[in-house]
């Protein structure tokens, strides 16, 4: 016989089922980008979730080093 109270849902299972759905979201977006790269299209930021988004403009934008100032020649001793 099943017992008829509701088990409460561990926060270890919440967190896979959202890792899994976040994952399953930046798939389906980075599919729609090639998609519409293949097109010659613009994106259609209203297809795209938010979270992929800025994955996205951080794919697209060109990478720049964080310290971006000359290091300063060795020291002679």
């Amino acid at each position: 016989m099943a017992s008829t109270s509701k088990r409460q849902q561990t926060m270890a299972k919440r967190n896979r089922e959202m890792a899994v759905k976040e994952k399953r979201a930046i798939k389906q977006a980075k599919k729609y980008a090639a998609a519409q790269a293949r097109k010659g299209e613009p994106l259609n930021p209203a297809l795209i979730p938010h979270s992929m988004r800025e994955l996205l403009q951080q794919e697209a934008a060109p990478t720049e080093p964080a310290d971006s100032a000359p290091a300063p020649p060795p020291a002679e001793s």
